[in-house]
């Protein structure tokens, strides 16, 4: 099999040039406005990309070599407040003989 498409990545909208990378964030599981948050963005990414970059996807293709899992979920105090800490796990295969991790890798 071949290496995941952008779109099955980051959504139908997506584009590329030598220097840009476009996501439409209506493709994103957020609410899009001019005001999103860093982090609403990334936590946003990581969601889309979970739905194809996943344990279960893997095992059918495995060209995949970057999983988004849900992992579990605790209830916590952090600074006298409560939060739910929602934890995924994500893992990068590289071949043996790497020993850092590169994004031109994948």
């Amino acid at each position: 099999m071949a290496e995941p498409t952008l779109t099955a990545v980051f959504g139908d909208n997506v584009t590329q040039d030598g220097t840009t990378l476009t996501v439409a964030k209506a493709d994103l599981p957020i609410t899009a406005s001019a005001t999103n948050t860093g982090e609403s963005l990334l936590v946003g990414l990581m969601l889309k990309a979970a739905e194809n970059l996943n344990s279960n996807a893997q095992g059918v293709d495995p060209d995949i070599q970057v999983t988004i899992d849900r992992d579990s979920s605790a209830a916590i105090t952090r600074n006298s407040q409560s939060y739910i800490r929602h934890l995924f796990l994500v893992r990068l295969d590289v071949p043996d003989q790497t020993q850092t991790v590169n994004a031109d890798s994948f």
